[in-house]
């Protein structure tokens, strides 16, 4: 009998839950790497992806694999290969290859979805423990065990890191920026701040005494207009000291 891929589980479990619980154990289905890739890429066509694309929207169909991936690779008994999306003995490089798609798709940066950026943390463990031989993750400690027991998911919101407590250096590789220059820019910003407030101090002076000076020579029967014209000139002339 020929195995059913797995964007077509994917689609067929789309808004039932209990189907994809269901795959949370045993082996999984052909295509995975499909998914993974769906779900990093937005979209991606295949010979095994592209039916589902002809009667379904992309949207859909990443929806559908993003859920299922979800079901189906971090329950809390999950190995660090099934975590990966891969069976055990699978390569080193097919262990890179999952692990960064998986970041791609999981990154805070470009998943806004919290519930799928706690699994991050399970994705860099699982990758560890292969790379130095372990055959199993930390466990789960805060997960309470009548939540296991209901809710598939469970494993991954008791993470014990949370996705944006994770040191991201070890994706994006980006050096830590010198501690002089986030102190030279809190300078910069504290003379920009003093030299607006004394610009707006010394405007201020100028109009008053400017009103000051015309209503005295108001008071003193001199045009309002004549004043000014006389005020006016004299601060010109005083612009260039």
């Amino acid at each position: 009998m020929t195995r059913r891929n797995a964007i077509d589980i994917a689609l067929n479990a789309a808004g039932k839950p209990g189907v994809a619980s269901l795959m949370s154990v045993g082996p999984l289905p052909d295509g995975i790497k499909s998914l993974l890739r769906i779900v990093a890429e937005g979209e991606w066509r295949d010979a095994s992806t592209e039916t589902a694309y002809r009667s379904h929207t992309p949207e859909q169909v990443r929806a559908a694999s993003a859920a299922f991936l979800g079901s189906i690779l971090f329950d809390r008994a999950s190995d660090p290969y099934r975590v990966l999306g891969l069976s055990p003995g699978a390569t080193l490089d097919d262990v890179r290859e999952n692990k960064r798609l998986l970041l791609k798709w999981l990154h805070p940066d470009r998943n806004p979805r919290r519930q799928e950026q706690e699994y991050l943390a399970r994705v860099i463990e699982a990758a560890e423990a292969i790379e130095e031989g372990r055959s199993a993750l930390p466990p789960l400690k805060s997960i309470p065990p009548q939540a296991s027991k209901h809710q598939p998911h469970s494993a991954a919101r008791a993470a014990p890191r949370n996705a944006s407590s994770i040191n991201l250096r070890k994706t994006s590789g980006a050096p830590k920026p010198p501690p002089w220059r986030s102190e030279a820019r809190s300078a910069v910003a504290r003379g920009l701040g003093s030299l607006v407030r004394l610009t707006r101090a010394t405007a201020l002076a100028a109009i008053v005494a400017l009103a000051s000076l015309v209503a005295w020579r108001y008071a003193m029967h001199e045009p309002i207009g004549v004043s000014l014209a006389r005020y006016s000139k004299l601060a010109l002339a005083a612009l260039p000291w």
